[in-house]
């Protein structure tokens, strides 16, 4: 069962999680204790990284690996 909370307690039992999930832009945050209860925190804008003169920083693409079918050793 989730549940938000304006206050945390100031102690975790141990086996608490602080979990923080990704969903485009958004943080979804909360913490789970080991007995199942979870208590669901705000949730936060991700920031995104920018140059000084305020372009944005993209990534590169990721490469398809290449398939390999076998490893192949000159001797010589």
């Amino acid at each position: 069962m989730a549940r938000t909370s304006d206050r945390l307690p100031q102690r975790f039992p141990v086996g608490s999680k602080y979990v923080v999930e990704s969903h485009g832009s958004v943080l979804n945050r909360f913490v789970e204790f080991p007995n199942g209860r979870t208590v669901m925190l705000t949730k936060r804008v991700a920031l995104s990284c920018t140059t000084r003169s305020g372009t944005r920083i993209k990534k590169p693409a990721r490469q398809p690996r290449a398939k390999r079918e076998g490893v192949r050793v000159n001797s010589g």
